[in-house]
This record gives structure tokens, C-alpha cells and sequence, in this order.
């Protein structure tokens, strides 16, 4: 395993690893039971447009109704309609109603399909899906191919959340508003969070400089011969090593991540920080550790 104490063979392993982990990450999200929305054209994935919500949401069910109306010339002698639901669904065609849609395990990512042209007539028609989910906002993806028509879901459909007003759909890749009234309303924003604060990413910034500059020192001290130095973390190497450049990608891809994900988190507090005080609370009063059995 000579090879692995080489630069190439350090470079090789991180690649390879990097390569690994983003390639269990994408088919986690893809094929996982989560609530990663895969996208499949032509259709997009919608939502009842409620505002951001600072507190997330407990496990209660919640149903939205999406409706759509459309014209036919002629009723097409083949129409196959594909839907995905976040979780389950029942489907309407001119009122008429399909078995409900159920989607244990995985399969809700996968497209459940009918033939409606039976059901569909000259002129006006209209197809209604309810939708409910425990865990989040229910969401809808649907196509309906018809001859020559197509028609899938975006924004022109309309939602309804519990029975509430009806709204035009919302694309699920769209931020949610912060609008006034909600609990993340009037925060600090990012940009103005910066500037706060630049002078202590610059002091960081600083002491990780000096910090990789010591213990570049110190490898450098430690190699048996100078050719081992070189190939470890000399001066010259900090910009030709490939293992730098793996690392540099690997930071530049991590800064990229944060930044993206800056839009969704609260400005003023992590995803779920409530539970985590809740459980210092908890810690700092009873003075021992929550068992099993006590809650979240």
C-alpha cells in the first residue's frame, strides 16, 4: 500500500470518496422514502402557497385539493393520466373517482397511471386531486396526455388547504414567502448579517490561515528526507498538490451548499432549535439525562 503514502494515491482516495458519498446522497434522495420531490418533466411538483413557517409542522394530516379545467375538442381515443402524491391521493375526472391512491414505502415516488378517455367528454372537463400528508404540505405532480393534449401540473392549477380560499399553485421548487405577520417576518437578512459581522470572518479566516500554516510547518519538520517533505505539505505543494485541489472543491462545494440553504433556514434560529433548548431546559432543571419513554 506503498501507493497510498503518495500524493496521487491520497488525491485518488478523496476523489473516489467524494465521489461515493454524492452518489449515495443523490440515490437517498431519489429512491428513499423521504420527501425529496424528484423532478420528471413534462409535469413540476405543486403546493397550496402558504407562507414560510418558522415552527415546522407537528404530525397532523393535513389534505389540499388541486383542481384543474380544460377544454377537449373531441374525446381522444387514448388519454393516460400519471400522478404522484406526497403521501396518498384520490383522483376525480368529472367527478367521477378512482380508487384511492396508496403508496406504502417508496412508491409514492413512482407514477401511478390511468386510462380516462371513457370518462372524459367534448368541451369543459375537469380533473380534482385531494392529497394528504402528516409530515408537511401535501403535494401534487400529474400529466395527462390525450391524443395531441397535454396537460400537466403547475401553476395554473388550482389549491385549496383545508378548505381554505382558493389560490393558483405554487411550484414546490419556490421558496415559501415570509410575509408580514409570520414569526420570520422583519428579521436580519443575510446580507445585513454579513456586514455585522465581517470582522469576525476575518479574525476565523486569520486563525485558520495561521493554523494550516503551523501545521504545514510541522510536517515539514517531520519528514525523514526532503523528498518526503515535498510530498507531503511543502510551500510549493499548497498550490500544485492535487489533494489541495480536492480539498479546495470539497470547501467551495460545502460554502455553495450553505449559501443555497441560507434562503430556507430562520434568520434567527436553526431548524429546530426550539428542541434542542427544550431539551438543555430539561438537562439544566431535572439534572440528569431524558430516558427513552419521556419524549423528543
Amino acid at each position: 500500500m506503498e501507493w497510498l503514502k503518495s500524493t496521487r494515491g491520497q488525491a485518488a482516495v478523496l476523489v473516489t470518496g467524494f465521489i461515493l458519498a454524492a452518489g449515495a446522497l443523490s440515490w437517498l434522495a431519489i429512491s428513499g422514502n423521504n420527501a425529496f420531490l424528484t423532478r420528471r418533466p413534462p409535469a413540476e411538483w405543486i403546493i397550496y402557497p402558504t407562507p414560510a413557517d418558522a415552527q415546522g409542522f407537528y404530525s397532523v394530516e393535513f389534505s389540499t385539493e388541486f383542481r384543474r379545467a380544460f377544454e377537449l375538442e373531441s374525446v381522444p381515443a387514448s388519454a393516460r393520466l400519471s400522478v404522484r402524491c406526497l403521501r396518498q391521493g384520490a383522483v376525480l375526472v368529472n367527478g367521477q373517482v378512482f380508487p384511492q391512491i396508496t403508496v406504502p414505502g417508496q412508491g409514492w415516488k413512482q407514477p401511478t397511471e390511468y386510462e380516462v378517455a371513457r370518462l372524459l367528454r367534448p368541451g369543459t372537463n375537469e380533473i380534482s386531486v385531494t392529497v394528504t400528508n402528516r409530515l408537511g404540505l401535501p403535494a401534487l405532480w400529474l400529466s395527462l396526455c390525450a391524443d395531441k393534449y397535454l396537460l400537466a401540473s403547475d401553476e395554473s392549477w388550482q389549491a385549496s388547504m383545508v378548505g381554505a380560499v382558493w389560490q393558483n399553485a405554487r411550484l414546490a421548487s419556490r421558496p415559501l414567502p415570509i410575509v408580514a405577520g409570520n414569526a420570520l417576518y422583519g428579521g436580519e437578512g443575510v446580507v445585513a448579517s454579513l456586514r455585522a459581522r465581517w470582522l469576525w470572518f476575518l479574525a476565523l479566516a486569520a486563525a485558520i490561515a495561521v493554523l494550516l500554516a503551523g501545521m504545514t510547518a510541522l510536517q515539514r519538520r517531520s519528514s525523514s528526507t526532503r523528498a518526503e517533505g515535498k510530498a507531503r505539505l511543502s510551500q510549493r505543494a499548497i498550490g500544485t498538490n492535487p489533494a489541495w485541489l480536492v480539498w479546495g472543491v470539497l470547501v467551495v462545494g460545502w460554502v455553495v451548499l450553505w449559501l443555497n440553504n441560507l434562503g430556507y433556514l430562520p434568520p434567527t434560529e436553526g431548524f429546530d432549535v426550539s428542541d434542542h433548548l427544550a431539551y438543555v431546559d430539561y438537562i439544566l432543571k431535572q439534572h440528569r439525562l431524558p430516558l427513552a419513554n419521556e419524549g423528543f
